[in-house]
């Protein structure tokens, strides 16, 4: 697993679902199996964001789920089962991870890849062009990553790529956006909202790592259709909420 060139691809689409899961079992307790089954596939993908971010996504989506759910004492059993079951695998996991093609006292993260040396390049770019950055298509970074065919030059980190690619005017311009999806979300929240909050957290912590909310499709294109959603329930657009139509009670 640790040598599947996909398991970061995989890990944000795990990330990007597992709120889903939590969502449906506040009815029907079975879903939540769903979503456990996704936590066990972020920590086993080999990948580690999978295995930090996987964890602490799962843990908020079980606080959402035991503040939105009528079972709350089932939901908080089995949410302390869950955290003693994780703890004892701890070892197991970690070695997966350290383990990596390295050796097991090499740590966690290594400061020579090429990650950390992208997060350097992306300071270093921004001083270069601080008001509109080096640009989307900047190729002076392929001796650090060289991307594949179709592909952007990423920083592999949704902040710096801001930073370096577009300068103040991109930091302006994402500053706002994330301002606006908040108050969206947080002045009148209900079930759903929260549901989509939680998905644009999963989607902002991939993008920690990975492409993130620079990937055109799905996930540009899947959170522009959740947040258009949102402002529609939002409008009073049809008599019943997006959370309660028909096609979202069969689940």
């Amino acid at each position: 697993l640790a040598d599947n060139p996909f398991r970061n691809v995989a890990v944000c689409f795990y990330l990007l679902s597992m709120p889903f899961a939590f969502f449906c079992s506040r009815k029907k307790q079975v879903y939540i199996l769903g979503g456990i089954l996704i936590f066990v596939a972020c920590l086993i993908s080999g990948s580690r964001m999978g295995l930090l971010f996987g964890t602490a996504e799962f843990l908020i989506c079980m606080v959402y789920l035991i503040a939105i759910s009528k079972r709350k004492l089932l939901n908080g059993i089995l949410f302390a089962v869950l955290i003693v079951a994780v703890f004892f695998m701890s070892d197991e996991v970690l070695y997966l991870y350290l383990g990596r093609g390295v050796e097991i006292g090499d740590g966690f993260i290594n400061l020579g890849e090429s990650r950390i040396e992208l997060m350097r390049r992306s300071v270093a770019d921004f001083f270069s062009s601080p008001v509109f950055g080096k640009g989307l298509g900047y190729t002076g970074n392929e001796d650090c990553y060289k991307p594949e065919l179709f592909e952007m030059n990423w920083y592999h980190n949704f902040i710096c790529q801001i930073v370096g690619s577009l300068g103040i005017v991109g930091i302006v311009a994402y500053v706002y956006q994330f301002y606006v999806r908040l108050d969206l979300l947080l002045n009148r929240t209900t079930s759903f909202g929260w549901l989509i909050f939680l998905m644009y957290v999963g989607v902002l912590m991939s993008g920690i790592t990975d492409t993130g909310i620079f990937a055109p499709f799905p996930t540009v294109f899947l959170m522009n259709t959740a947040f258009m959603l949102v402002a529609l329930e939002h409008e009073g657009f049809g008599k019943t909420p997006v959370y309660e139509t028909n096609v979202v009670k069969k689940i």
